[in-house]
């Protein structure tokens, strides 16, 4: 068929170059006896050359970049190989439409056995970009392979391969792929790994997505990396945790034999909305833990390890972790290279559904590991194991291993599968059982938040028999209150309401001298605090002054007097209060025109409540002696207010009779 071919158009040597003749070179994959750092180069935009590996004569793959504005039918070959134990070139396309059954490839050369073995090449690059595709053919960057012996195959790293949907935002792989640092983030509607492919990330990656879907990858997270996914499908495969990555997803959901699992000595741990573990898939921690003869748990020479229980022949203080929340790995036992089971921590806020495995079995000797959940629904007919490993016997026997720990927290439940953490029993004893704690979280309602109500809803003074309301601004945070007239405020004790839960300062009925404002302090509940300025007014007066009390010549009360006889009259008063103006008037109560006015002078001085008068008996008008009559007294006084009295004095007479004996 027809082919575009970069093959063997690269570097004579290049970055990928090694050091040794018996390595392979590197580009998008690591060359086989390469070193890991090796690689070079962009996946998302590829144009460099592949480079050449140990054999001779070796040469890396070429670059081809196409921009097709049109269509582009590839039902051939479009290639950038290396050839033997060089790496694969690049291919960088853009095209509009595209269809067809061929193949884009930057393949690895062959193992190199010319006089020596050369190690095989790593892949290349190659990123195809379209607007719409009906393409059916294959997209692939393998690393090159060989055999040293004759029957076994070898092969060098992958290298990059993947296409990218830019009209509706999707990437996909069904070869390899590997997110770099130096592509910077990916963000994108869907990303699609399929055909048992393999996909890395680097440290501090960053992936964004609405879906991923793992159809049979081999998907491994780095320490550092991050990805945000609404919904993840592992269909299939496995995806690998560092125990360091973030893994922020709303769904996830593994079947067809799918496994979540984590590195080693490293706790997997799983925080998603909802979670499904179908029938045959798993979430794996098995072997995760310790190593030989590590951990809490590690006993002598020929002790089975412990964990939740006491291993086959260990010393019955050697059990650790925590029942009710197990995050410890299971220790290590003494057989052929065991591991103790992993450590999985799973929080789910919605429904899990386990109709598969969650396990953290220990290996041979090994003790078993943690599983710890929390959701809110669970559901599902499968299991959590965390069993230990069975004796080690090759010559003298060690010891099985003890179950781990298993805690599983929910709110509503319909699981009835099984939930163990199992010492095996053998013909030499049995190691103990680990703890298994399955329960319903009961939940007790968070006490209310603390209340910040902080308000003065009523101010009054109780005062005689009356009741003084203030009034409260809540937006100027004042009280103001009107007193009536007289009121001593020196020495006034409020009775304040306040908030519900609130306090106040000065408290309620705690007399306070409101000669001038007074502040008052509410606290909330939760300790939050509002002024408010409590500001007494006293009333004008408007009561107008009285006679309290009068005399004439020392008599309260009609008196009779004879101007023949005495000479003078003296009257005195005590009005309610102080006054600024007085006047007494004594007139004829016959001939109105006879009288006499006394106004405020000495004896009668302003501003005070008193007044004092005498009178020689002569009325002003004529200044005639008054003559036989009745008399009668009018006072009138002013207040300090201005509020004025003037009546006549009642029942107060006096009769002049000068024919008296």
């Amino acid at each position: 068929g027809s082919r575009i071919s970069a093959d063997a158009k690269g570097d004579t040597a290049g970055s990928g170059f090694p050091s040794s003749i018996y390595a392979g070179g590197s580009h998008g994959g690591v060359g086989l006896n390469n070193t890991a750092t090796s690689t070079y180069g962009s996946a998302k935009q590829p144009t460099t050359l592949g480079s050449a590996g140990g054999a001779p004569h070796a040469i890396g793959g070429g670059a081809i970049r196409l921009v097709v504005s049109g269509s582009l039918v590839n039902s051939g070959v479009i290639s950038a190989d290396g050839n033997t134990s060089s790496s694969g070139g690049s291919i960088y396309a853009t095209v509009a439409d595209m269809s067809g059954s061929g193949t884009f490839h930057a393949n690895g050369g062959a193992l190199g056995s010319g006089g020596y073995f050369s190690g095989p090449g790593g892949g290349g690059r190659v990123a195809v970009y379209y607007q719409t595709s009906s393409f059916v053919g294959t997209i692939e960057a393998l690393g090159g392979c060989g055999s040293y012996d004759g029957w076994s195959q070898t092969c060098a790293e992958k290298g990059t391969a993947g296409l990218f949907d830019t009209t509706n935002n999707n990437f996909s792989t069904g070869s390899s792929w590997r997110f770099q640092v130096n592509d910077g983030a990916s963000s994108f509607n869907s990303v699609t790994l399929s055909n048992g492919s393999i996909v890395t990330m680097d440290e501090g990656i960053t992936i964004n997505a609405n879906e991923l879907q793992s159809n049979g990858a081999s998907l491994a997270l780095s320490n550092g990396s991050s990805i945000t996914v609404s919904t993840f499908i592992a269909n299939g495969g496995t995806v690998t945790f560092s125990g360091g990555e973030t893994f922020a997803v709303n769904t996830l959901t593994l079947s067809n034999n799918a496994t979540i699992t984590v590195a080693q000595e490293r706790i997997l741990s799983l925080s998603v909305t909802n979670l499904t573990v179908d029938a045959g898939s798993s979430i794996s921690v098995n072997y995760k833990g310790y190593g030989q003869s590590a951990g809490p748990g590690a006993g002598s020479s020929n002790a089975g390890a412990s964990h939740g229980g006491v291993g086959l022949w260990n010393t019955a203080s050697s059990t650790y972790g925590s029942m009710r929340e197990p995050t410890e790995m299971g220790s290590g036992g003494n057989g052929y290279n065991p591991r103790g089971g992993g450590a999985v921590r799973i929080i789910v806020s919605g429904s899990l559904v386990n109709n598969g495995s969650i396990v953290a079995m220990g290996e041979n000797t090994s003790s078993g590991g943690s599983i710890y959940v929390t959701t809110n629904s669970l559901s599902g007919t499968g299991e959590f194991r965390a069993d230990g490993g069975t004796v080690y016997c090759p010559n003298s026997c060690v010891g099985a291993g003890a179950g781990g720990r298993i805690a599983v927290y929910y709110q509503t439940s319909t699981f009835s599968g099984t939930a163990l953490a199992s010492g095996p029993s053998t013909s030499y004893g049995k190691a103990e059982d680990g703890t298994v704690v399955v329960e319903e979280i009961v939940t007790t309602p968070p006490p209310p938040p603390l209340s910040s109500a902080r308000a003065i809803n009523t101010f009054l003074f109780l005062i005689g028999t009356s009741t003084v309301s203030g009034i409260v601004d809540e937006t100027a945070h004042t009280v103001s209150i009107t007193v009536p007239f007289g009121t001593d405020v020196s020495a006034l004790s409020p009775l304040v309401a306040v908030s519900s839960l609130a306090t106040s300062s000065p408290a309620s009925a705690v007399v306070q001298d409101f000669t001038n404002p007074v502040i008052y302090t509410v606290t909330a509940e939760d300790g939050s605090t509002q002024e408010y300025t409590a500001t007494v007014i006293i009333a004008s007066d408007t009561v107008a002054p009285t006679i309290t009390t009068y005399t004439f010549n020392e008599t309260a009360g009609d008196i009779t007097i004879d101007f023949a006889t005495t000479t003078s009259v003296s009257f005195s008063l005590t009005a309610s209060e102080n006054v600024d103006w007085v006047s007494i008037k004594i007139e004829d109560q016959n001939t109105p025109d006879n009288y006499k006015i006394f106004f405020s002078s000495v004896g009668c001085v302003d501003g005070t409540a008193t007044c004092a008068k005498s009178w020689d008996g002569a009325l002003s008008s004529g200044g005639m002696t008054a003559p036989n009559g009745t008399y009668r007294i009018k006072a009138h006084i002013r207040d300090m207010a201005g509020n004025i009295y003037q009546e006549y004095l009642l029942p107060y007479i006096i009769t002049v009779n000068t024919t008296l004996p």
